[in-house]
């Protein structure tokens, strides 16, 4: 009789499918979760599942969820999963109910890996006003993390240029850090970058030097461009490459500096 109610309710209508839902429940409590599940009753499935541990069925909701959902129906979800330590699809569910810093504490409490795609979920629309409070949030918690390339993003995104570059020079990305400079146009970021500069091989790299002086030209530190030239004249002395007096030669002619 209870498999031929269940093929029944399968095709039936919402409303006959939560009356037979309600007889299963304390026969076969799995069908009747799957019988809400399909007649829309989330809030009693979601009872259900949580009451006999159908993590399966609880996933398998949550992941309809988004944010048209019933606000107690996403945190009843969220609370749970994260109770039960399924911490990345909680974080995703507690952003979607704008529970932005219930998310971020989540990441943070619980060592949640902060990837670009979870980072994407949390970060709110540009037209909610939390916006820029969560980007550093976040940015701040990928820096932790030495996920300095998605930390330079998500600073970029708040619009903290500074921080983002601090982030990069972290990274070690050269070019990227090049690239970045150029693009910010803010005197203490080009300075940051011909300090990097010079941590790298520039003697024997001849665009690295040319970025340097041209760093620190466009960051408008004529003492830390005249202690470069110094290091490069104690290079040269050392014999350590023609090449690199040709280039200083060549860039300094276009430095406002220069004679």
């Amino acid at each position: 009789m209870d498999d031929q109610l269940w093929n029944l309710a399968l095709s039936a209508g919402p409303g006959e499918q939560i009356e037979a839902a309600t007889y299963l429940e304390g026969i076969e409590p799995d069908k009747a979760v799957l019988l809400y599940h399909k007649a829309g009753a989330l809030h009693k499935a979601l009872d259900l599942a949580f009451k006999c541990g159908q993590m399966d069925a609880i996933e398998s909701i949550a992941s309809e969820l988004n944010a048209e959902s019933d606000l107690d129906l996403l945190m009843k979800a969220a609370n749970y999963l994260s109770r039960r330590e399924h911490y990345d699809r909680a974080v995703h569910l507690y952003a979607i109910a704008r529970r932005y810093d219930t998310a971020v504490n989540l990441i943070q409490t619980k060592h949640v890996t902060l990837t670009e795609p979870l980072a994407d979920i949390i970060v709110p629309s540009e037209s909610d006003d939390q916006r820029l409070t969560v980007l550093s949030q976040l940015g701040n918690v990928a820096a932790m993390q030495a996920n300095y390339h998605l930390a330079t993003k998500l600073f970029t995104q708040a619009g903290d240029k500074i921080k983002a570059m601090k982030c990069l020079l972290k990274s070690g990305d050269t070019d990227k850090i090049i690239f970045f400079a150029g693009v910010s146009r803010q005197k203490e970021i080009y300075v940051m970058a011909g300090n990097y500069l010079q941590t790298e091989d520039w003697k024997s790299k001849p665009d690295l030097l040319k970025s340097i002086i041209g760093f620190y030209t466009k960051g408008k530190a004529p003492h830390l461009l005249a202690n470069f030239y110094v290091s490069c004249a104690q290079s040269i002395r050392q014999g350590r490459g023609k090449q690199c007096a040709v280039t200083v030669s060549s860039a300094a002619h276009f430095s406002p500096y220069y004679g």
